[in-house]
């Protein structure tokens, strides 16, 4: 391949650096004999070859086609395939709420508890007194609990492994904190 010329990749047109070392004079070192040249900053932008193979910088049928054809049909596969998750998700989200009932806490036997994990992470400092000793903060509470009855085999929702729910629809634990 000869250096400078255009590579045809897939419809599209690249240019490729020169290959070969730059001369001294190109670099800024002096020719024998002559005045001392000026540096002149290089870079490999300033590298990158401008000129192009005519033969395939004519713009051809099959590279027009191409860049437009590949996003649309990337496109189209796309809304297919996210307008049959939506069906899946409809499905399962009707499903799961159709006797689901938010004020009730989930458990098989009303003897048993609901274990939660609760995790407190502290995301933001916004303010210290030391002088009255109060420090106000920004914190993330993060509750872990099994709903029995919110469970479904994903192969039979074109393996949908799940779904995002509005917090109102679901049972939450009643949680109270004390500052101390």
């Amino acid at each position: 391949m000869k250096q400078g010329t255009a590579v045809r990749r897939t419809g599209w047109l690249a240019a490729l650096p020169p290959l070969m070392p730059l001369s001294a004079p190109e670099l800024g070192y002096p020719k024998p004999g002559g005045a001392p040249l000026s540096p002149r900053p290089h870079s490999w932008a300033s590298a990158v070859s401008t000129r192009v193979d005519p033969a395939l910088s004519a713009r051809s049928p099959d590279m027009d086609a191409v860049p437009l054809w590949s996003p649309l049909s990337l496109l189209i596969l796309l809304l297919l395939s996210v307008a049959s998750a939506s069906e899946a998700e409809h499905r399962l989200f009707q499903y799961l709420f159709e006797d689901y009932n938010e004020i009730i806490r989930p458990v098989a036997n009303v003897s048993h508890p609901v274990v939660i994990q609760f995790e407190v992470s502290m995301s933001q400092l916004v303010k210290v007194d030391e002088v009255n000793q109060i420090m106000e903060t920004n914190l993330w509470l993060k509750q872990i609990w099994n709903d029995y009855k919110l469970k479904w085999k994903p192969s039979d929702y074109q393996g949908v492994e799940f779904i995002r729910v509005p917090a109102e629809k679901i049972w939450k634990p009643d949680i109270v904190l004390y500052n101390k």
